[in-house]
């Protein structure tokens, strides 16, 4: 029933327990094993439980284990909430988090990876998706890290180099992103401008955006379009440095930088310039500032230059001060015209290349008031001097070849038909009128190559009303000493008859006194 010995050689021994302080046992097979040390060479079991383990070989199926220590552990399978290891190889590890000092692996798939301590001198991700990368503080070449993958993605389109990233066209002009902003080039790889942000201007203090253009380089806004030519919206002159615009500019509200002009849109429509003095607008030359156009704080308006006006009309205009000349076109370029200027200090001028009409809206109607051409002034309406007299020049000085007219002014008045007759024209004064027949009366015809009717001269039929007056005056001095000789016959004729009255009565007193005595 009990065996104890100090030395015990058996080939087999078969016990259900077995208590033994040392022993060497070639071969030990047992169902469940108490040992406080076990040294062995080979061991297969199926579970074991201890507190230390020491093995140069160990093949164990399922070890579980407050503390496991071994030079090499090889196994299809380790679970294990902790473990410090040295050197670790594996085919598949599913591990919930590793720390390391060193680790080779060819294949990792993890949810989260702690990457403060991981040094490696090449990291080849061709085959990693990689999720929320933080670049920030990669070591080694970051450009070239990106770069390397994204040349050959765009096919050498868009490359990254020291510069920045560069998008290039087929002609060799790129778009560069460095220095903070976005720099272009042209084909020979000379930089014409940039854009750039944080941009500060010691302006006023502003900061914000900048586009940059470089001197004699020229800056244009293009809409390109699918089915029709592109359009050129706004341009920059190289030469001038003007902004040149090709459309419509649509702004709310735009200031005029260091004054207290705004140019905005009104509620009720149109736009207004706003300044609480004067409203200037000009022309820059060499010599410096030209004002063209001025709007006083007192609301006149000043021009100091040319007004041209291409087919409009000038409306309520209350207060208008023009310095030099006003020009009204029919058109851009076209020579007719008509100007109006200062000749002198308190003489204005109006010309017109072709004739001036003045007139007034009638029943929403254009309607003539007067006509002016080179062929003389034609009047639409009554003419009311207001008890001022129409002058015409005759001074001698002014004349030559001057002699006794030889005209008979009775002869052709004697002639004339005088006519009643009533306008055709409904715009012409309408009743009855007096008056003569141009066709009947040539002698009195103001000839128009230009008109479309006759029309006859008053100033010429007053002068000859004056001098067939001045004919019947004399006619009538003529006649009156005429009639002052007859009387004078007569007087003498009655002188004479009284004579030969008192002749006969004495007579007749002495043949009475001869019939008394006889």
């Amino acid at each position: 029933a009990n065996l104890r010995t100090n030395v015990l050689t058996a080939n087999v021994i078969t016990a259900t327990h077995l208590n033994v302080d040392g022993a060497m046992i070639d071969k030990l097979m047992t169902n469940n094993l108490l040992a406080n040390e076990l040294v062995a060479n080979s061991v297969m079991t199926g579970s074991m439980r201890t507190n230390a383990l020491n093995a140069v070989t160990a093949n164990i199926t399922t070890v579980r284990s407050q503390v496991l220590q071994a030079n090499v552990v090889e196994s299809t399978h380790i679970k294990s909430d902790t473990a410090l290891i040295d050197k670790l190889f594996a085919t598949t590890a599913n591990i919930d988090r590793l720390t390391g000092k060193a680790a080779f692996i060819d294949d990792i798939k993890a949810i989260d990876i702690s990457a403060d301590r991981i040094t490696t001198g090449t990291l080849n991700a061709s085959n990693v998706n990689i999720i929320n990368l933080n670049v920030n503080d990669l070591v080694g070449n970051r450009s070239e890290f990106v770069r390397s993958a994204w040349n050959d993605a765009t096919g050498e389109s868009v490359y990254i180099d020291n510069t920045g990233i560069i998008t290039a066209a087929a002609n060799n002009e790129s778009v560069r992103i460095n220095k903070g902003g976005i720099r272009f080039h042209n084909t020979s790889n000379e930089e014409t401008g940039w854009i750039e942000s944080s941009y500060n201007s010691s302006y006023e203090g502003q900061s914000g955006m900048g586009i940059f253009l470089r001197h004699n380089k020229q800056f244009n806004i293009t809409r390109v379009r699918t089915t029709a030519p592109d359009s050129l919206i706004a341009s920059v002159n190289p030469l001038d440095e003007h902004v040149t615009f090709y459309g419509v500019v649509t702004v709310d509200k735009l200031r005029v930088a260091g004054t207290n002009q705004y140019l905005l849109s009104r509620p009720s429509g149109g736009v207004a310039l706003i300044d609480s003095h004067e409203i200037s607008l000009g022309q820059g030359r060499l010599d410096g500032w030209r004002d063209i156009l001025t709007v006083t704080s007192a609301g006149n308006v000043r021009l100091d230059g040319r007004l041209e006006m291409s087919n409009y009309s000038m409306l309520d205009a209350n207060n208008l001060e023009v310095n030099s000349h006003i020009y009204v076109r029919r058109s851009r370029g076209s020579s007719f015209y008509a100007r109006m200027q200062y000749r002198s200090v308190n003489e204005f001028h109006i010309y017109a290349s072709g004739g001036l009409r003045f007139g007034e809206i009638y029943n929403n109607e254009w309607r003539d008031l007067m006509m002016a051409h080179n062929a003389g002034i034609h009047m639409y309406r009554a003419l009311n001097m207001n008890g001022n007299s129409i002058l015409n020049p005759s001074d001698a000085r002014l004349k030559t070849n001057i002699r006794n007219t030889a005209v008979s002014a009775l002869e052709r008045i004697r002639g004339t038909r005088f006519v009643d007759y009533e306008w055709i024209d409904q715009d012409r004064p309408q009743g009855t009128h007096m008056g003569v027949i141009a066709q009947e009366t040539p002698w009195l015809v103001a000839y128009d190559p230009d008109a479309e009717f006759l029309s006859i001269d008053s100033s010429k039929q007053t002068m000859y009303n004056s001098l067939a007056i001045q004919e019947l005056d004399s006619n009538v001095i003529q006649l009156s000493c005429r009639v002052e000789e007859v009387d004078a016959y007569t007087q003498q004729a009655l002188s004479e008859t009284q004579q030969l009255k008192e002749k006969v009565e004495e007579l007749e007193k002495e043949i009475n006194k001869l019939k008394g005595a006889v």
